[in-house]
């Protein structure tokens, strides 16, 4: 069996490093300087993808985006050509479901598989071992792939056998970590506001259920080591969040909260370019309040301003989960699956352990009055304008619930808020 890899990126060359530690590897990126940084005595480079197709049984491709793909195989010159029937192509990009679809049935027509392997979790993890792989295709041939996958990480999530439905929960998934991402650092930036340590508000959120890949992983990393552990551009993060939208838009289900991130993050991209590292988030957020997020000063420090940043932080998190499972569902997803997946990728956080299994199980998620939500983030919104921070995802999740709020009873409890979704997605969490 020869094994061929294409696309040497950030990712795509941690992976077939990893790869290449248990097999011998066929390779090829547009970047000869990337084939050059990679080549062992289990690498070599192949002058071209149609070389790659013409040795390869099995051949990974880790591309920037699906039109990519569709470029590689079918473009003048494509590699299709050259794939033997029965050939096994495992692809990593970063893509929309629908185009991988189409790809994967224009192969299938020369008897040529695809199966998706989508990624999610960055370098770290993939040096690690420990990256996400949400895996979709035809059972027999997720079998062939398995021990090829497994040299690459421990954490496999098979996601069924329709290609394209690991796309789209790991789109989902992004969407997740971004939101993580834009919450936390803007509520990071009114607590140095207002007096907190760093190590303050990284605890008290990790300790309650505002805690989520962000707090638990970056803010810890940074407390403890005095560096940001995230190496990816904000532009692959900006793509992905694009995606989801585009998904949204397609199935009619809302993405408000969705829409917002994107909004910062392209900001983020087109004042800092397009290299522009996950670090940069942190210097947005501090151009934006004129204070430090790492040492910033204040003097406003009560442990019951300190629950209530968490508890709207938390709050956003409940508000991306319902839109999220809103999307999923409504574009056709199982909601089982995407929430076994989300809880073991970097979308997980203490709103999904909760608030998913419930859903998909119909019983409830959490008694918590509506009102009481309401208050804790009007509260926090007073905070950031008296003290010049923005906190738009808290505000726009403030205005979001303020409105389920006058549209259900303000007694309800957060189940009511699921139904609310529900209802404007026109969709259902369960069959139950």
């Amino acid at each position: 069996m020869k094994v061929g890899y294409i696309g040497l990126g950030a990712m795509g060359s941690t992976l077939a490093h990893r790869l290449s530690a248990n097999h011998q590897l066929i390779v090829w990126d547009i970047n000869p300087s990337a084939i050059s940084a990679l080549k062992n005595s289990h690498v070599s480079a192949a002058q071209s993808p149609v070389k790659v197709a013409e040795q390869c049984d099995i051949i990974f491709l880790c591309l920037p985006r699906s039109m990519d793909v569709a470029e590689l195989m079918f473009g003048s010159g494509g590699m299709a050509a050259a794939l033997s029937p029965g050939t096994l192509i495992i692809d990593h990009t970063s893509g929309l479901p629908a185009e991988t679809r189409e790809i994967s049935a224009r192969l299938k027509g020369i008897g040529v598989e695809l199966i998706e392997a989508a990624v999610s979790g960055g370098t770290s993890a993939a040096q690690a071992g420990t990256l996400s792989i949400m895996v979709c295709g035809a059972s027999q041939r997720y079998q062939k792939a398995l021990p090829l996958l497994n040299s690459i990480s421990s954490n496999i999530l098979e996601c069924g056998d329709n290609v394209g439905d690991a796309q789209a929960v790991k789109l989902l998934n992004n969407l997740l970590n971004a939101g993580y991402r834009i919450g936390t650092l803007e509520a990071v930036a009114l607590g140095r506001k207002l007096g907190f340590s760093l190590a303050e508000i990284t605890e008290s959120m990790n300790t309650s259920e505002a805690r989520n890949s962000t707090s638990l992983y970056v803010l810890r990393t940074i407390v403890n080591e005095q560096l940001f552990p995230y190496q990816a551009t904000i532009a692959l993060m900006l793509k992905d969040v694009d995606q989801v939208i585009q998904l949204s838009m397609k199935c009619g289900a809302p993405a408000v909260l969705a829409m917002l991130v994107r909004g910062l993050l392209h900001i983020v991209v087109s004042t800092r370019g397009l290299n522009a590292q996950g670090s940069e988030l942190i210097q947005f957020f501090e151009s934006l309040t004129g204070d430090c997020v790492v040492d910033g000063t204040g003097q406003d420090r009560t442990a019951s301003t300190l629950t209530s940043i968490c508890n709207a932080v938390a709050a956003c998190n409940e508000l991306l989960t319902y839109e999220m499972a809103a999307i999923a569902t409504k574009y056709g997803l199982n909601l089982e699956a995407v929430s076994t997946v989300i809880n073991k990728s970097s979308g997980c956080s203490g709103t999904t352990e909760r608030i998913l299994p419930a859903l998909t199980q119909g019983r409830l998620t959490d008694g918590t009055l509506i009102e009481q939500k309401v208050q804790d983030l009007k509260f926090t919104t007073r905070l950031a304008l008296e003290y010049g921070t923005p906190m738009l995802m808290a505000s726009v999740t403030y205005s979001i619930l303020n409105m389920a709020l006058h549209s259900l009873d303000a007694h309800s409890g957060e189940d009511v808020v699921g139904q609310w979704y529900e209802s404007i997605a026109g969709t259902k969490f369960n069959n139950l």
